[in-house]
């Protein structure tokens, strides 16, 4: 899973870019990894998301990457305010959150825990 969003009902939405290299550099071989993707996808079912698969073309064309998200419904918020060379501005505060330095879920028996390491760096 590469990207994770919940809708406005709480629905999971996963997103996965796929890429073409983990299936041309596979020593085991492609179909390996193909059928490693197939596992890890039906164990996912059981959260019943919605998986929104998307290539490296589809990612760089903000047309198609958009239809693709509003189709599957994933949330999102107003374009980000740019600054002169097209590089997105931070928020207010933003240089006062902490670092994220790791998220994510996992499960274990039986359980499904959510994480989030946060890191406070002191300004010098």
């Amino acid at each position: 899973m590469d990207f994770s969003w919940r809708d406005a009902a709480g629905r999971l939405i996963i997103g996965e870019l796929d890429g073409d290299d983990k299936y041309l550099s596979a020593a085991a071989g492609p179909v390996s990894k193909l059928l490693d993707e197939r596992k890890r996808e039906a164990l996912l079912t059981v959260y019943r998301p919605s998986i929104a698969r998307f290539s490296l073309a589809t990612a760089r064309s903000a047309r198609k990457l958009s239809a693709l998200l509003d189709l599957h419904g994933v949330p999102r918020g107003a374009a980000p305010e740019l600054d002169r060379y097209g590089v997105p501005v931070p928020p207010p505060g933003f240089a006062e959150r902490p670092t994220v330095r790791g998220q994510g879920v996992f499960v274990a028996a039986g359980m499904r825990v959510s994480f989030v390491e946060e890191v406070f760096e002191q300004a010098a």
